[in-house]
């Protein structure tokens, strides 16, 4: 029944207004002389809105209260993708840790700092937390917080040791969260395959589980992977997919990824104005929900859309905004990503000396993170700047580093493809020159 709850609370809504409607123009209708006798409908259609807004009421507080008794909920991730979080209800009922105790206060503290995206505050509290009572909840909740402050070697370390845990105990629920959250950590360090597999277990849990809302996070999550890999019809039937049942449910920070990521897949197949259509709708959602790190991210796909439609002053714009968003929260990936943009609207404006600086400032940055998606787009990028200024074999020497680093992912995006026919093109004059 609860399967059905969700549409059948929109149902109710829907039979709410539009009885509302019925009433109103009835009742305004009635007092011409011909259509007196509409005044006979006003009760009954009265009646009908009121028992349907009842029972919508009484329906939502179901699904509130259930929601509260989940083990495991939905989070903003550090690049677009849906984290797992645990729930209070999942650290007191599940773990039975004391209400008012010392882990108990420094899980909600935790909490708070999430709802506030202040992530290496929550990190901190979750660590403290703990300290005080060794609860997997605690420690997937520090995975997440490392993961949105970009500490992946620390990340990776707690979220393997959790898996191990809830798998020694069997807690089906807690091993597709800790797998789903590894499968972000390797997507934003650029293992597009360990992310694929991390996902698909991750998958197999929550089919068995039912848990529509993992399953939609999951795909959701996959198809940000397929689209890096250049599988853009597989990319838009997850994202559709995820799009839909969180719809359904009502999750609107799972409906802000998927627009976000349909956005991704139109700009990079040219269509730039539902892109920009549907990065702007993900944009109101997350301003609407106060998620800072969502707005960073959405700020950041609406400048890309721009600068590919030959606006570099709004795409400025819109990465500067979403630099500062990303500063603010420690998110050193973030910040990373954000002024690679700006040295592309540099580099577009033909200030080559500003674009090197920049992109080697944040070189340094992703190769801090270990990531190697970053490097490998930066490298194309230095590679560019280098060729531009006529230093031939400095930018083969760059574009080369980055077909490796695209050839280790797997990756198969726009980047690896500029790289082929840049180098194509510089091999091809420095052959002229031997000859």
């Amino acid at each position: 029944m609860d399967h059905w709850l969700p549409i059948f609370k929109t149902l109710v809504r829907n039979l709410t207004l539009w009885f509302g409607a019925l009433f109103v123009v009835c009742a305004l209708l009635a007092t011409t002389d011909y259509l007196h006798f509409l005044k006979t409908t006003r009760v009954p259609l009265l009646i009908a809105a009121v028992v349907c807004a009842a029972l919508w009421y009484a329906i939502k507080g179901w699904l509130d209260y259930q929601e509260k008794r989940k083990n495991i909920v939905s989070c903003q991730g550090p690049g677009g993708e849906l984290a797992q979080k645990a729930s209070l209800y999942a650290l007191q009922d599940q773990e039975e840790v004391e209400v008012g105790s010392d882990a108990d206060a420094e899980f909600i503290n935790a909490e708070q700092c999430f709802a506030a995206a202040i992530y290496s505050q929550a990190a901190q509290y979750c660590q403290e937390s703990i300290d005080a009572f060794p609860s997997l909840s605690a420690q997937l909740n520090l995975g997440v917080a490392l993961l949105n402050t970009s500490q992946f070697k620390q990340a990776e370390e707690v979220l393997s040791m959790g898996l191990r845990r809830a798998q020694r105990d069997e807690l089906p629920d807690f091993i597709a969260a800790f797998q789903t959250n590894i499968g972000v950590l390797h997507m934003r360090l650029g293992r597009l395959d360990d992310a694929l597999k991390a996902y698909g277990e991750a998958l197999e849990h929550y089919l068995q589980l039912e848990d529509e809302r993992g399953q939609a996070d999951v795909q959701l999550n996959t198809g940000n992977v397929h689209m890096s890999q250049g599988n853009w019809g597989k990319a838009r039937e997850l994202y559709e997919a995820a799009l839909s049942t969180h719809r359904r449910l009502g999750n609107k920070l799972g409906q802000a990824s998927a627009l976000g990521g349909l956005g991704n897949m139109h700009a990079h197949q040219g269509q730039l104005g539902r892109a920009l259509n549907l990065h702007r709708d993900a944009l109101k959602i997350h301003e609407d929900f106060a998620n800072p790190l969502g707005r960073a991210n959405a700020l950041t796909n609406i400048g890309n859309v721009h600068f590919r439609n030959e606006a570099p002053d709004d795409a400025l714009q819109s990465y500067e905004a979403a630099l500062a968003l990303h500063r603010q929260l420690a998110d050193l990936l973030g910040e990373a990503t954000a002024l690679g943009n700006i040295g592309n609207v540099h580099f577009k404006q033909g200030r080559l000396k500003e674009a090197l600086q920049t992109y080697e400032k944040t070189h340094a940055m992703h190769k801090r993170i270990g990531n190697l998606m970053g490097r490998a787009n930066v490298m194309t990028n230095i590679g560019s700047v280098l060729a531009r200024q006529r230093q031939g074999d400095e930018a083969l020497e760059a574009l080369q580093q980055a077909r490796i680093l695209y050839q280790q992912i797997g990756a198969k995006t726009r980047g690896a493809e500029v790289v082929e026919k840049i180098i194509a093109r510089l091999e091809k004059k420095k052959a002229k020159r031997s000859s």
